[in-house]
C-alpha cells in the first residue's frame, strides 16, 4: 500500500522514534508527540475538525513512516473522523480506508470491524449515505473470509474494572470494547500506547 508524505517532506531527516517499550503509564510516543495529539483532541471537541484533521493525519503519516503500525490505523481513522465532520468528506473517506487496510493488513479483524463500523455510522448519521455503504460493502468484502475465524481474535476474558472516559495522556475518547488491555485493571490507549489504570 502506498504510504502518504507531506509535501517537502525528507524522509529519514530524524532520528526512529523509540518504539515499543512500554515503562510505567509512558506510551511510545514522545512528550512532544503526546502533546501534539492532547491538541488534535481537544480541537476536535471543541469543534475546529479541520485543524484536527490536519495534526491527527500527520501523527498518523509518521507513525506509519516509522511502522508504528499499532496505532498508526487508528489515528489515520481519527483523521478521518475529523476531516468527515469538517465536511472534507472524500478526504475523511480515503484516510479511513487507509487505517483500515492496515488494520487488515495486520489481521486486526476485531478492530477492523468496530472502526469501520464507527465510521459507516458516522457517515451515516451525517447524512452521506453513498460513502457509508462504500464503507459497509467494503467491510463486508474484506471481513467475510475471516468472520468465523477471526473476529474472536484480540478478545481478552478479563474481568475489566471501569476505564476513565478519556485517555488521561493523550485526551483520546477511551472505548473499553476496543482497549487493548493488559490485564484486569489496565490497558493500552490505542492512539497514544499509554497505560491507563482502571478506576
Amino acid at each position: 500500500m502506498r504510504r502518504k508524505h507531506r509535501p517537502g517532506r525528507s524522509p529519514g531527516r530524524r532520528p526512529p522514534m523509540r518504539g515499543m517499550r512500554r515503562r510505567g503509564h509512558r506510551g511510545i510516543f514522545k512528550p512532544r508527540i503526546q502533546k501534539e495529539l492532547r491538541r488534535a483532541n481537544h480541537l476536535n471537541e471543541t469543534g475546529d475538525h479541520a485543524n484536527a484533521a490536519v495534526i491527527f493525519e500527520r501523527l498518523a503519516i509518521d507513525a506509519h513512516d516509522k511502522n508504528i503500525l499499532r496505532h498508526a490505523p487508528m489515528l489515520y481513522l481519527q483523521a478521518a473522523h475529523a476531516f468527515i465532520l469538517s465536511s472534507q468528506v472524500a478526504e475523511g473517506v480515503e484516510r479511513a480506508r487507509t487505517g483500515l487496510e492496515i488494520l487488515a493488513e495486520t489481521g486486526r479483524w476485531h478492530a477492523l470491524q468496530n472502526a469501520g463500523q464507527r465510521t459507516a455510522n458516522l457517515l451515516s448519521e451525517l447524512g452521506f449515505t453513498d460513502q457509508a455503504q462504500e464503507i459497509d460493502q467494503w467491510l463486508e468484502q474484506n471481513l467475510a473470509e475471516h468472520a468465523r475465524i477471526n473476529l474472536s481474535e484480540g478478545k481478552q476474558d478479563f474481568s475489566h474494572g471501569k476505564l476513565p472516559p478519556k485517555c488521561p495522556y493523550c485526551g483520546a475518547t477511551v472505548r473499553p470494547d476496543e482497549t487493548n488491555w493488559i490485564n484486569s485493571t489496565s490497558a493500552e490507549c490505542v492512539y497514544c500506547g499509554s497505560t491507563i489504570q482502571t478506576k
